[in-house]
């Protein structure tokens, strides 16, 4: 029977977060949406659950329990399962908690966790290659979040990092057909230059980023030879629209400034 005594709290530095941002924008296009919702609740969940890997691994590594990872999932690829300990496999939980209340029970009250549901899909469970022996593990993260505009006005004013990415449809980030985008072009309507950073892969599968300078109303190409585009970055809220063209497609996705 678990007690409070047996939980363990690791510490949880932006560095995690950042390691989680990298998987999460490369995997998104290709994870399997379970739970439903935005694209951008989609990255949150990702983010969390590769931060709280890392977490872990960086703990074992401190107090020398030795591991491997050799399941470790690639970004393409399905989940198999996070790391091994002892010869048993073991899948790693994270739940992501966001709202104040509960985090701030959580934080004077930890034992209230010990009450949470121990929930695993039926379909991960079954799968194939799933074993007797392996082991799941339930981590919670308690974060709060700007998932509104008017939430990041006030992380920035409070001097929070922020990470300002766009979802790109799935036709440009997984499409059917492998073919390359032709000229990538963007345009932009901010009434300053606006730096973007553009994520997508190359005709060998590999994962790429070009970071671009848009001046206001001006078309700017990309030189990547992208075969899909799954992502728009840019560093603060741009005041004004940005629409990206595929010459091969002939089609342009307009990202709102919101």
């Amino acid at each position: 029977m678990l007690t409070v005594t047996d939980l363990l709290h690791l510490p949880f530095n932006r560095d995690l977060v950042e390691g989680g941002i990298a998987y999460a924008v490369r995997s998104l296009p290709h994870t399997y949406d379970r739970m439903g919702g935005s694209a951008e609740n989609r990255l949150r969940r990702i983010v969390a659950g590769v931060a709280v890997e890392l977490a872990l691994r960086r703990h074992l590594a401190q107090i020398e329990i030795p591991f491997d990872v050799k399941g470790a999932t690639p970004f393409t690829d399905p989940d198999r399962y996070d790391i091994a300990l002892g010869g048993h496999r073991c899948d790693l939980k994270s739940f992501l908690i966001t709202y104040r209340d509960q985090i701030a029970e959580l934080h004077s009250r930890p034992e209230r966790l010990l009450g949470a549901p121990a929930l695993v899909p039926l379909d991960q469970h079954a799968a194939d290659g799933h074993r007797e022996d392996d082991i799941y593990l339930f981590a919670f993260l308690t974060a709060l979040t700007a998932s509104a505009m008017r939430d990041v006005q006030k992380a920035l004013a409070a001097g929070q990092p922020i990470y300002l990415i766009h979802a790109m449809p799935k036709t440009w980030a997984n499409p059917q057909t492998w073919s390359p985008l032709g000229r990538v072009s963007l345009k932009s309507e901010a009434d300053a230059p606006l730096t973007v950073e553009l994520g997508g892969q190359t005709e060998d599968g590999a994962f790429v980023t070009e970071a671009l300078i848009l001046p206001p109303l001006t078309r700017v190409d990309a030189a990547t030879n992208f075969f899909s585009l799954s992502s728009v970055h840019v560093q603060s809220p741009p005041s004004g629209r940005v629409a990206v063209h595929s010459s091969s497609r002939d089609e342009m996705h307009v990202i709102a400034h919101h």
